[in-house]
């Protein structure tokens, strides 16, 4: 199933996409205290063209980044320094950065652009404290993807807040539910949504398209 926001009357909803529909399951703060009873919800239908699309997260939602994930990675520029530590960096998105698909990126005041990454942004549907690995991805309602870099702040500094919170820099299109795209590593079909974003001065990469799921699993309403 896609899930994506909308916003309506100034509230923030959730809807379930349904081939050039959206279901609406209600108000997102309703959605994110009891997604597995909200999911069965029958709302309105809307075209999706006449909605007012917005990310698909609560007013609340925290955004953490995990950077440095891999020994590869680590290996690629100046973070080879990090090789040996044994977790890897953390750091905060500010929510008002992202968005959704179809916007235009501004490029960030004296810089060259935005480097494109296919980020995995893992979206946690339920309270979840001192997880282990099992209750941690039980608590994944689902995935979405992409990202942009401003280089030139991030490199700027030794933090990288700066370089990944640029205005719009965070293009991340609907959320797919674990049930449909299954966990990372598990395989899925072959079937897929291509899905846009252009941001200016981007690199080839930013511009790319990023495959998604098209199935959807809807209740009987």
């Amino acid at each position: 199933m896609q899930l994506i926001g909308s916003v309506d009357n100034g509230h923030r909803h959730i809807g379930a996409v349904e081939v050039e529909v959206v279901r609406d399951l209600g108000y997102a703060t309703d959605f994110y205290a009891d997604w597995h009873a909200t999911m069965r919800r029958c709302g309105d239908t809307f075209r999706l063209d006449k909605i007012e699309a917005v990310p698909a997260v609560s007013d609340s939602a925290r955004v953490f980044f995990v950077g440095i994930n891999y020994h590869s990675h680590a290996g690629e520029g100046k973070e080879h320094s990090r090789l040996d530590v044994p977790n890897p960096l953390i750091f905060g998105r500010w929510q008002q950065s992202l968005i959704t698909e179809a916007v235009t990126v501004p490029a960030p005041p004296n810089d060259r652009g935005f480097d494109g990454e296919v980020e995995l942004a893992a979206v946690v549907g339920e309270r979840v404290w001192a997880g282990t690995e099992k209750t941690a991805i039980d608590g994944v309602l689902g995935y979405a993807a992409n990202d942009l870099s401003a280089r030139r702040k991030q490199l700027g500094t030794s933090q990288v807040t700066w370089g990944k919170n640029s205005d719009k820099n965070s293009p991340n299109f609907a959320i797919t539910t674990a049930d449909t795209r299954r966990h990372p590593g598990q395989p899925t079909g072959n079937d897929a949504w291509q899905r846009h974003t252009h941001a200016e001065g981007a690199t080839p990469a930013a511009s790319a398209t990023v495959s998604r799921r098209s199935s959807t699993t809807s209740p009987t309403c």
